[in-house]
């Protein structure tokens, strides 16, 4: 996951980074670079959230009281899954290459009904399935919890013991919340980080199908671009922090 997050920063940010110091955008002036970009930078932000919902079921199957569900959460298989798995999204995502053209405003989605409708649809079902899938799962997870939790101290009320006992009990309890805790809290930080820098994109290519045959004023082309920088700005973000 760190590798992909790596190709996202390096060729959107770091080349972002270069553009804007160099004042030279090879974006515009190559179509190959243009769509070699545009190419491993979507291939890369999707992969992170293929990536993510697959750690978050993982999660869920450690945690499972299913022994059977525990059994298929192993290094072996979860190296199978993305060895199989990813490059089926490598061969989906050629697409990008042969839809993106080069425009005044960067290398943008062709506007040929076709392809812009594909490219929205399948924008907004590759981001809103990994946020339901990894909402799921995280619900899942704090679930576990709270119900192992409650019955771990049913167990201390039901069953006598000694008071001995009672402290080491006691102090394993006290650990296993304090692990709970950052384990709550580290998917809960990462659902919402999730939500807060990956959904503007997919809004803003909504608002551009929607608005691609309008007649926009300068100040409004200006706004859009200053929305498309601030979108892409935050998945570089989610990939920087994530």
């Amino acid at each position: 996951m760190s590798f992909v997050h790596l190709i996202v920063l390096c060729f959107g940010c770091l080349v972002r980074i270069i553009i804007t110091f160099s004042g030279f955008d090879l974006t515009h002036s190559s179509l190959f670079f243009c769509k070699f970009r545009i190419y491993f930078l979507t291939l890369g932000i999707f992969l992170s959230r293929y990536y993510l919902c697959l750690i978050s079921i993982d999660r869920w199957m450690i945690i499972s009281l299913n022994a059977q569900i525990r059994l298929l959460s192993n290094p072996h298989r979860t190296q199978q899954i993305i060895l199989i798995t990813t490059p089926l999204w490598i061969i989906f995502y050629i697409n990008t290459p042969i839809g993106f053209r080069q425009e005044s405003n960067g290398c943008v989605a062709s506007s040929d009904g076709f392809y812009s409708t594909f490219y929205l649809i399948s924008n907004i079902c590759l981001t809103i399935i990994p946020i339901i899938i990894v909402m799921v799962f995280v619900t899942l997870i704090l679930y576990r919890i709270i119900y192992k939790r409650a019955i771990d101290r049913r167990q201390q009320i039901v069953r006598p013991i000694e008071i001995v006992e009672r402290n080491i009990i006691n102090h394993r309890f006290a650990q296993l919340s304090n692990k709970n805790r950052q384990l709550i809290r580290i998917n809960l930080i990462q659902v919402l980080s999730f939500i807060i820098f990956n959904c503007p994109n997919t809004i803003y290519t909504m608002y551009s199908y929607i608005t691609q045959t309008y007649k926009k004023s300068i100040d409004r082309i200006a706004i859009d671009s200053f929305f498309v920088y601030l979108a892409s700005y935050l998945l570089y973000t989610h990939c920087a922090v994530s």
